[in-house]
């Protein structure tokens, strides 16, 4: 069909706007909302690393460690202050 290359940029750009513009603007609402994360969020749900703190065994673990440590390091900054 010539029209698919369309609908998928559209449905790409819907994507992209919906999720930076709901970003944008859902720390300004929880903000005022008086919602606040825990310190200890970061290290919540990371059972794929044990109580010591020792790196992940497996291969999807670690790619899982590596991108929540992205997450935490460059993204929850931007959206979460």
């Amino acid at each position: 069909m010539p029209i698919g290359p369309v609908i998928l940029i559209d449905t790409l750009l819907q994507a992209l706007f919906t999720i930076l513009g709901i970003g944008s603007v859902l720390n300004p609402i929880l903000e005022r909302l008086g919602v606040k994360r825990k310190e200890s969020d970061a290290r919540d749900g990371l059972d794929d690393v044990d109580a010591e703190g020792a790196q992940p065994k497996n291969c999807s673990a670690k790619i899982k460690q590596k991108i929540r440590n992205f997450d935490n390091e460059y993204f929850s900054p931007l959206f979460i202050k």
